[in-house]
């Protein structure tokens, strides 16, 4: 969650720009899934903790593998079907749960998220459910509060959560006029999520998306439940990760997925089977302030291009996991990158352009 897709395209974009090529693909006869092989093994060492990485190309399987140790005490090595937290790739789903009660006539994009949280700050009354979910609405961030990090092991509901941290805050800036990434955004969308539909964020989850799907391997991460396959999260050394209560992440960044069905529901997102043609329009067009400014980042779905081609994904970062994942929404190809350490070697970002590459038939260089 504290990762966030932009800005750290910047620096994917020129991380292969220092070494020299390879010989062009065509005079390498080599499999895709022999390179993107290669290409990740250098990244991943057997005896630390790694990832899992699943590549989709016009519908089919290219490329599914794990690396490293689930469990670093146990040495047990990581397998391609265990789960990982998420983080911020959470936000595309709370998103995509908010269009549903858009299509379903009770919630308006454009109107004042006081219009359905009655406890809203009063200087944040004026904040509209689209500024929310596009990260214009200039929301003070609770992760960046100075006492965040000590008291992340606190469980505190989400109207709490903000009071705790940032709800004395004013905004940041006025509505529609810059784009501040926020959690605390995504913290207040959960809430709307729950108030209108009278259910819980996970049961709301489960009920309109999971289950229709047949997702059984995506779960909120809640850590009084086991969650089976999941694979235990390390940090730097390797360690331990930190704890943190699921209820400090909740609907910004509190989802469990495996690779699988992380793939499955991009597939079903992109195809038609989670939202009407006109609402997954609206989250794939990019915002624009009010100065006319475009940036590349819609309704909880981040933009970078990538060979010509504007891919759409987002990235996820909690302690002890960092996680991508990327579609080109034209050929509904996908990368999906899962780590179970919030310090692997390199940067999901320039790992997953470079498997773009290989797909594309192009010659790379190690990121």
């Amino acid at each position: 969650m504290l990762q966030r897709f932009f800005p750290i395209l910047l620096a994917a974009s020129c991380l292969t720009a220092n070494l020299p090529a390879q010989k062009p693909f065509h005079e390498l006869p080599v499999p895709v899934a022999t390179r993107i092989d290669t290409l990740m093994s250098r990244r991943y060492q057997p005896s630390q903790p790694g990832g899992v990485v699943m590549v989709v190309k016009h519908g089919k399987v290219v490329f599914r593998k794990a690396y490293g140790l689930a469990s670093v005490e146990l040495d047990v090595p990581l397998e391609p079907e265990m789960a990982f937290r998420i983080g911020s790739i959470t936000k595309q789903v709370t998103a995509a749960a908010v269009l549903t009660l858009v299509e379903d006539g009770k919630v308006d994009l454009k109107a004042p998220i006081s219009q359905y949280l009655e406890e809203v700050p009063k200087g944040w009354r004026a904040v509209t459910v689209e500024q929310l979910l596009d990260h214009t609405a200039g929301i003070p961030n609770h992760t960046e509060a100075p006492d965040y990090k000590s008291r992340m092991r606190e469980d505190l509901p989400p109207g709490a959560l903000l009071e705790t941290y940032v709800a004395h805050l004013p905004l940041d800036f006025e509505p529609g006029t810059k784009f501040k990434y926020s959690n605390s955004g995504y913290i207040l969308l959960g809430m709307l999520i729950e108030k209108v539909s009278g259910q819980s964020f996970p049961d709301y989850l489960h009920q309109r998306f999971f289950e229709p799907l047949g997702l059984q391997g995506i779960h909120y991460g809640a850590e009084t439940e086991l969650i089976p396959g999941l694979a235990p999260g390390y940090t730097t050394g390797p360690k331990p990760c930190p704890y943190r209560s699921i209820t400090q992440s909740f609907a910004a960044g509190g989802l469990v997925s495996s690779a699988d069905d992380l793939v499955r529901w991009l597939q079903a997102l992109y195809g038609g089977k989670v939202l009407k043609p006109a609402s997954l329009a609206r989250m794939l067009a990019p915002l624009h302030l009010k100065n006319g400014k475009e940036l590349g980042y819609g309704l909880g779905i981040g933009f970078r291009q990538v060979l010509g081609v504007r891919l759409a994904g987002h990235a996820g970062g909690v302690p002890g996991y960092k996680s991508w994942a990327e579609v080109d929404p034209a050929t509904r190809t996908i990368v999906v990158i899962l780590n179970n350490t919030d310090a692997p070697k390199g940067d999901d970002a320039a790992y997953g352009k470079a498997i773009f590459m290989i797909l594309g038939g192009l010659a790379i260089t190690n990121p």
